[in-house]
C-alpha cells in the first residue's frame, strides 16, 4: 500500500477542533468497540483468540484468492461499466460482490 503524505492544510484541519467536534461520535464509538473487543479477548483467552484470528486470516486469504477474480463490480478494471452484472453479484452498490463464490469454496 502506498504511503500518502498529507498537505499542511489537511494536517491542520484534521487536528482542528472543528474536525474533532464533527467526528466526536465516531471517536467515542471506536473507543467503546475497542474496549469491548479487549474485554472479549480477555474473557475467551488470548491464546484461543489468537488461534481463531489466524484461522480467520487464512480463510480470508483463501477466499480472496479464489473469489476476487470472479466478483462482478459495478466497474471493470478498465473503467467499463457493468451495472447489471454487479446488481446480480453484489448486495448494494460495490458491497458484497462475489459473495456467491464463497458458498462454492470448501474450507
Amino acid at each position: 500500500q502506498k504511503s500518502r503524505t498529507l498537505t499542511p492544510n489537511i494536517s491542520f484541519y484534521l487536528s482542528s477542533n472543528e474536525w474533532i467536534a464533527k467526528n466526536y461520535g465516531d471517536y467515542v464509538l471506536q473507543e467503546a468497540a475497542s474496549q469491548s473487543l479487549d474485554l472479549t479477548i480477555d474473557a475467551i483467552g488470548k491464546e484461543i483468540f489468537g488461534h481463531a484470528l489466524q484461522q480467520f486470516i487464512s480463510l480470508k486469504i483463501k477466499a480472496g484468492e479464489e473469489c476476487s477474480s470472479n466478483a462482478k463490480f459495478p466497474c471493470m478494471r478498465n473503467g467499463t461499466a457493468q451495472i447489471k452484472e454487479a446488481e446480480k453479484d453484489c448486495f448494494v452498490q460495490d458491497e458484497g460482490c462475489g459473495r456467491w463464490c464463497l458458498d462454492q469454496i470448501s474450507f
